[in-house]
């Protein structure tokens, strides 16, 4: 649950700072230092957000970790550098130096760390340390006892939803495979028994059996070289009736021409 908790949490704290910063550039459009004002509004939520307690030997609380029962045993400084400083520094890097082969051949060897870290991290229930440079930074997440119940009951409750959601898809299903077609033969068999003996009565057997008008893309059917439409026919076959002779079983169809 605690690795589970750490992805969520900076999952959060990635969504209110890319929020915030998207609304900001709807306000002030930007047109030069674009990076630097990033760093200054992501300061500024990082100061409002995370806050600081001594309490356990120094833990240090974000706005994602907060809502997801989890704290990190760090100083303020080391949050600010792991959530904040890193993004502003990379951006710079890579503006300045994106063609030079040293700095290739070194974020190609970072990205691989952290690839591996993140492995390990995945798989290996005793690894607390989402990146490399949080590991590096010793930024260690531990479960807050706080007694909110947040966190559990906004997962327990969307297991139940999918849950509801599962039963009803199972419930119409169940409608649609068996109940809704046997109705539906069922009223279309006693609705076109109606017009049946006209039908029937058709001694030039060029109108359809079916729909009672000259056919579109005629076919006959073989129990009895009755005439339909196409579409008509496949209803037949569908509903398992023809509408001249009541036959039930085998029905199948032949190109009239």
């Amino acid at each position: 649950m605690l690795r589970v908790s750490h992805i969520d949490s900076r999952e959060l704290d990635q969504e209110i700072y890319k929020t915030l910063w998207t609304k900001f550039k709807t306000i002030i459009p930007l047109t030069r230092n674009k990076t630097e004002w990033k760093l200054f509004i992501d300061t500024i939520i990082f100061i409002f957000s995370t806050h600081y307690s001594q309490l356990g030997g120094g833990i240090t609380i974000t706005y994602g970790s907060q809502l997801s029962n989890l704290g990190f045993r760090s100083d303020k400084l080391s949050m600010y550098i792991l959530m904040v400083l890193r993004r502003y520094i990379k951006n710079r890097l890579s503006t300045h130096y994106l063609d030079s082969p040293l700095y290739k051949k070194i974020s190609t060897l970072f990205n691989v760390l952290d690839l591996i870290n993140l492995t390990h991290f995945i798989r290996n229930h005793g690894n607390i340390y989402y990146s490399v440079l949080q590991r590096i930074l010793r930024v260690q997440p531990i479960s807050l006892d706080t007694g909110s119940s947040f966190y559990e009951n906004s997962i327990y409750s969307g297991l139940e939803y999918e849950n509801r959601q599962l039963l009803w898809n199972t419930i119409l299903e169940l409608l649609n495979l068996t109940v809704l077609p046997s109705t539906i033969q069922y009223f279309h068999y006693f609705q076109l028994k109606k017009n049946q003996p006209e039908i029937i009565n058709n001694k030039d057997n060029k109108l359809c059996c079916l729909c009672n008008e000259f056919p579109t893309n005629p076919y006959k059917i073989t129990c009895c070289d009755g005439i339909y439409c196409y579409l008509c026919l496949l209803k037949s076959i569908e509903w398992k009736h023809c509408y001249k002779c009541n036959e039930t079983k085998g029905l199948k169809g032949t190109y009239y021409y």
